[in-house]
């Protein structure tokens, strides 16, 4: 019963994919992708994860060439990013604005 709630939850998560493998260790968060470990002391959430990992296997160079382009231009992974891009950046000032009243 417990598992298939567990599995419940994961599927709501994340679909019907795999679950992520991640972990913490001395300050750092990891996360397995295929036979790859990756690791940041940066990230807080799986998105920042999700954020830094499509810039990496994109390159350097092609977001380059995405900002080169007018946004009408933009290659539709390169709008999404640039969205969530923003939506974390929105969201984090929203934060700060919150915790100077606090």
């Amino acid at each position: 019963m417990r598992h298939q709630a567990r599995q419940k939850q994961i599927e709501k998560q994340f679909g019907l994919g795999r679950p992520p493998i991640s972990f913490e260790s001395h300050g750092y968060k990891m996360v397995a992708v295929g036979p790859e470990v990756h690791w940041s002391t940066s990230w807080n959430t799986f998105p920042d994860f999700l954020m830094s990992y499509f810039k990496n296997v994109m390159g350097k160079q092609w977001g380059e060439a995405q900002l080169a382009k007018s946004r009408d231009q933009w290659h539709p992974l390169f709008t999404w990013y640039a969205m969530t891009f923003e939506h974390q950046k929105m969201s984090l000032q929203l934060l700060d604005n919150q915790s100077q009243f606090r």
